[in-house]
Protein backbone atom coordinates (compact mmCIF):
# COMPACT_ATOMS: atom_id res chain seq x y z
CA UNK A 1 0.00 0.00 0.00
CA UNK A 2 1.30 3.22 -0.90
CA UNK A 3 0.89 6.87 1.30
CA UNK A 4 -1.18 9.30 -0.64
CA UNK A 5 0.24 12.37 1.45
CA UNK A 6 3.15 12.83 2.98
CA UNK A 7 4.79 14.44 6.99
CA UNK A 8 6.04 17.39 4.43
CA UNK A 9 2.65 17.89 3.13
CA UNK A 10 1.10 18.35 6.50
CA UNK A 11 3.95 20.83 7.63
CA UNK A 12 3.86 22.98 4.43
CA UNK A 13 -0.04 23.15 4.93
CA UNK A 14 -0.03 24.36 8.44
CA UNK A 15 3.36 25.76 8.33
CA UNK A 16 4.87 24.07 11.64
CA UNK A 17 7.43 21.71 12.13
CA UNK A 18 6.71 18.30 13.96
CA UNK A 19 9.87 17.43 16.47
CA UNK A 20 10.38 14.10 14.83
CA UNK A 21 10.69 13.15 10.84
CA UNK A 22 9.22 10.71 10.59
CA UNK A 23 6.62 11.38 13.34
CA UNK A 24 5.35 7.99 14.17
CA UNK A 25 1.96 8.99 14.85
CA UNK A 26 1.83 10.99 11.96
CA UNK A 27 2.85 7.83 9.77
CA UNK A 28 0.49 5.86 11.24
CA UNK A 29 -2.67 8.61 10.69
CA UNK A 30 -1.32 9.10 6.67
CA UNK A 31 -1.19 5.28 6.20
CA UNK A 32 -4.42 4.54 8.21
CA UNK A 33 -5.99 7.47 6.05
CA UNK A 34 -4.93 6.22 2.80
CA UNK A 35 -5.94 2.79 3.53
CA UNK A 36 -9.52 3.65 4.13
CA UNK A 37 -9.46 5.94 0.63
CA UNK A 38 -8.41 2.28 -0.95
CA UNK A 39 -11.29 1.05 0.54
CA UNK A 40 -13.87 3.25 -0.16
CA UNK A 41 -12.75 3.62 -3.73
CA UNK A 42 -12.50 -0.24 -4.23
CA UNK A 43 -9.11 0.47 -5.75
CA UNK A 44 -5.54 1.71 -4.91
CA UNK A 45 -3.75 4.50 -6.71
CA UNK A 46 -0.47 2.89 -7.63
CA UNK A 47 0.60 1.70 -11.21
CA UNK A 48 0.09 -2.20 -11.75
CA UNK A 49 1.41 -4.25 -15.03
CA UNK A 50 1.53 -7.87 -16.49
CA UNK A 51 -2.21 -8.22 -15.59
CA UNK A 52 -4.14 -11.43 -16.77
CA UNK A 53 -7.66 -11.46 -17.04
CA UNK A 54 -9.88 -14.11 -18.62
CA UNK A 55 -12.93 -13.77 -20.01
CA UNK A 56 -16.42 -15.73 -21.25
CA UNK A 57 -17.33 -15.00 -25.07
CA UNK A 58 -21.27 -14.22 -25.69
CA UNK A 59 -21.61 -14.86 -28.79
CA UNK A 60 -23.44 -13.08 -31.77
CA UNK A 61 -24.36 -8.91 -31.03
CA UNK A 62 -21.60 -9.19 -27.99
CA UNK A 63 -18.59 -7.74 -29.21
CA UNK A 64 -17.31 -6.19 -26.00
CA UNK A 65 -15.60 -7.34 -22.56
CA UNK A 66 -14.69 -5.08 -19.53
CA UNK A 67 -12.08 -5.37 -18.06
CA UNK A 68 -11.85 -5.43 -13.83
CA UNK A 69 -9.55 -2.81 -13.63
CA UNK A 70 -8.91 1.07 -14.84
CA UNK A 71 -8.11 2.96 -15.92
CA UNK A 72 -5.84 0.85 -18.85
CA UNK A 73 -2.08 2.02 -19.41
CA UNK A 74 -1.44 -0.28 -22.24
CA UNK A 75 -3.04 -3.92 -23.56
CA UNK A 76 -0.25 -5.83 -23.73
CA UNK A 77 -1.73 -8.86 -25.80
CA UNK A 78 -5.39 -10.22 -26.30
CA UNK A 79 -6.06 -13.94 -27.18
CA UNK A 80 -8.83 -15.41 -28.33
CA UNK A 81 -8.92 -19.48 -27.95
CA UNK A 82 -5.05 -19.54 -27.64
CA UNK A 83 -5.16 -17.31 -30.84
CA UNK A 84 -3.28 -14.15 -30.20
CA UNK A 85 -5.02 -11.31 -32.39
CA UNK A 86 -3.54 -7.64 -33.64
CA UNK A 87 -4.64 -4.27 -31.88
CA UNK A 88 -6.39 -1.62 -34.32
CA UNK A 89 -7.26 -5.09 -36.97
CA UNK A 90 -9.15 -7.41 -34.24
CA UNK A 91 -9.42 -5.83 -31.44
CA UNK A 92 -9.76 -1.90 -29.89
CA UNK A 93 -8.98 -0.77 -26.40
CA UNK A 94 -10.25 2.35 -24.14
CA UNK A 95 -8.70 3.48 -20.74
CA UNK A 96 -12.16 2.40 -19.65
CA UNK A 97 -11.79 -1.14 -19.74
CA UNK A 98 -13.34 -2.15 -22.69
CA UNK A 99 -12.30 -4.18 -25.26
CA UNK A 100 -14.09 -4.29 -28.84
CA UNK A 101 -13.56 -7.05 -31.36
CA UNK A 102 -13.78 -5.94 -34.67
CA UNK A 103 -12.12 -6.76 -38.35
CA UNK A 104 -9.60 -4.58 -40.24
CA UNK A 105 -10.90 -1.60 -37.97
CA UNK A 106 -14.58 -2.11 -38.44
CA UNK A 107 -16.81 -2.75 -35.93
CA UNK A 108 -19.48 -5.36 -37.06
CA UNK A 109 -21.33 -7.26 -33.54
CA UNK A 110 -24.07 -9.15 -35.92
CA UNK A 111 -20.60 -10.63 -38.17
CA UNK A 112 -17.80 -9.66 -35.27
CA UNK A 113 -17.88 -10.81 -31.91
CA UNK A 114 -16.18 -12.83 -29.28
CA UNK A 115 -16.88 -16.90 -29.64
CA UNK A 116 -19.26 -17.88 -27.17
CA UNK A 117 -17.04 -20.05 -24.90
CA UNK A 118 -16.29 -20.13 -21.39
CA UNK A 119 -13.30 -18.23 -20.22
CA UNK A 120 -12.23 -18.20 -24.29
CA UNK A 121 -10.29 -14.30 -23.85
CA UNK A 122 -7.15 -13.92 -22.27
CA UNK A 123 -5.99 -10.10 -21.67
CA UNK A 124 -2.76 -9.26 -20.56
CA UNK A 125 -2.62 -5.51 -18.99
CA UNK A 126 -1.24 -2.43 -17.75
CA UNK A 127 -3.43 -0.08 -15.29
CA UNK A 128 -3.64 2.37 -12.26
CA UNK A 129 -1.73 5.49 -12.11
CA UNK A 130 1.57 6.13 -13.21
CA UNK A 131 1.52 8.86 -10.08
CA UNK A 132 -0.96 9.49 -7.42
CA UNK A 133 -3.78 12.08 -8.95
CA UNK A 134 -2.98 15.30 -7.05
CA UNK A 135 -7.07 15.76 -5.53
CA UNK A 136 -6.03 12.15 -3.58
CA UNK A 137 -3.33 13.65 -2.00
CA UNK A 138 -4.97 16.96 -1.13
CA UNK A 139 -8.27 14.60 0.26
CA UNK A 140 -5.81 12.19 2.29
CA UNK A 141 -3.78 15.12 3.58
CA UNK A 142 -6.57 17.51 4.81
CA UNK A 143 -8.75 14.21 6.45
CA UNK A 144 -5.27 13.97 8.46
CA UNK A 145 -5.21 17.39 9.77
CA UNK A 146 -8.85 16.62 10.75
CA UNK A 147 -7.86 14.24 12.57
CA UNK A 148 -4.54 16.15 14.07
CA UNK A 149 -7.00 18.98 14.84
CA UNK A 150 -9.52 16.56 16.72
CA UNK A 151 -6.54 14.92 18.61
CA UNK A 152 -2.85 16.08 18.88
CA UNK A 153 -3.94 19.97 18.83
CA UNK A 154 -6.51 20.24 20.96
CA UNK A 155 -3.76 20.46 23.40
CA UNK A 156 -1.52 22.66 21.01
CA UNK A 157 -2.60 26.24 19.94
CA UNK A 158 -1.95 26.58 16.34
CA UNK A 159 0.74 29.28 15.57
CA UNK A 160 1.75 29.31 18.72
CA UNK A 161 4.35 27.19 18.44
CA UNK A 162 7.01 26.49 15.82
CA UNK A 163 7.74 22.87 16.55
CA UNK A 164 5.02 20.17 17.40
CA UNK A 165 5.50 17.09 19.40
CA UNK A 166 2.46 14.44 19.04
CA UNK A 167 4.92 12.30 21.83
CA UNK A 168 2.11 10.75 23.95
CA UNK A 169 -1.02 11.62 21.93
CA UNK A 170 -2.90 9.08 21.72
CA UNK A 171 -5.36 7.95 18.72
CA UNK A 172 -8.11 5.52 18.60
CA UNK A 173 -8.47 4.61 15.30
CA UNK A 174 -11.55 2.55 15.56
CA UNK A 175 -13.48 6.11 15.81
CA UNK A 176 -12.25 7.07 12.52
CA UNK A 177 -12.68 3.90 10.41
CA UNK A 178 -15.44 6.31 8.17
CA UNK A 179 -14.18 9.03 5.74
CA UNK A 180 -15.79 12.83 6.45
CA UNK A 181 -18.67 13.01 4.20
CA UNK A 182 -17.07 16.38 2.52
CA UNK A 183 -14.52 14.04 1.13
CA UNK A 184 -16.37 10.63 0.25
CA UNK A 185 -18.54 12.73 -1.81
CA UNK A 186 -14.88 13.93 -3.56
CA UNK A 187 -14.06 10.52 -4.31
CA UNK A 188 -17.17 9.27 -5.58
CA UNK A 189 -15.94 9.98 -9.06
CA UNK A 190 -13.09 7.74 -8.17
CA UNK A 191 -14.77 4.89 -7.00
CA UNK A 192 -14.47 1.40 -8.93
CA UNK A 193 -17.46 0.26 -10.55
CA UNK A 194 -17.36 -3.46 -10.74
CA UNK A 195 -17.42 -4.65 -14.35
CA UNK A 196 -18.65 -7.50 -16.16
CA UNK A 197 -19.43 -8.92 -19.76
CA UNK A 198 -21.51 -6.77 -22.19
Amino acid sequence: MVDYTTQSNIENYLNITFNQNPDPTLALMISHVSALIDAYCNRDFTQHTGEVEYHDGQGQYHNTIILRNYPVLEVTSVKEDGTLLTETEEYVWYEDGRIVKCSNGYIDPKNVYWKAKAKVIEVTYDYGYTSVPPEITTICTHIVIEWLKRWAFKFTEIGSAENISLSGISVNFKEIEILPEWAMKRLNRYKKVLAGII
